[in-house]
């Protein structure tokens, strides 16, 4: 049964706590061509907070940026573990997308920084561009979701108030799996944008 929580999580999802990366880490041949892009990625932390992997879940297209993250992700990103309902630590599933821009380089569009976007007829009155949320996930081995919540918020309540519903009947939750394909239980994040005709989309 999927429970809808309205405000504090009781579990505490994963979370990438500083990124620790410099002006001095941007890849040398990227650079040097100007390259730069946003990397959609995932990392299974252990109930200790340690990476278990990471998987580039949407390209920047560029390789050496790609490779620079899950790179990163192990030996410079600083994690906060996972928790379960009870306050146990326990395997997390962060899903989040990496930005890389050198200083003084021009802005260019990038595509929406979101897992699940959310289609609606209209944004509230007066919101132009398309907000969005996380949700915080706990997710059974048998990639049922057991809890939902919101745990960085849209700045709209009605929209916070549909995201969890939303995201049990879009089924794009996975479970991780062990080195012998068992399915973890585990708690997990999920990025949603919120769209509607005639809006920007969330970046």
């Amino acid at each position: 049964m999927l429970l809808l929580l309205a405000a504090v999580a009781a579990f505490q999802v994963p979370d990438l706590a500083k990124a620790n990366v410099t002006t001095d880490d941007y890849p040398r041949v990227a650079w040097n061509r100007d390259d730069q892009g946003v990397v959609g990625y995932s990392v299974l932390l252990t109930p200790d907070g340690k990476v278990e992997r990471c998987e580039v879940t949407r390209s920047s297209g560029v390789a050496n940026l790609d490779q620079a993250t899950c790179v990163y992700a192990f030996t410079r990103f600083k994690w906060q573990p996972a928790r379960d309902m009870r306050g146990n630590p326990a395997y997390g599933l962060f899903r989040g997308f990496f930005t890389w821009q050198y200083p003084g380089q021009a802005h260019r569009p990038w595509p929406n920084a979101v897992n699940l976007e959310i289609s609606l007829a209209a944004l509230p009155a007066a919101m132009k561009a398309s907000p969005s949320a996380m949700v915080g996930l706990v997710v059974n081995g048998n990639c049922e979701i057991e809890d939902c919540t919101v745990v960085k918020s849209s700045g709209v309540s009605q929209l916070d108030g549909v995201a969890c519903g939303e995201v049990a009947k879009a089924k794009v939750v996975s479970a991780p799996v062990d080195d012998a394909g068992k399915p973890l239980p585990s708690i997990q994040t999920l990025q949603i944008g919120f769209v509607a005709p005639g809006t920007n989309h969330p970046n």
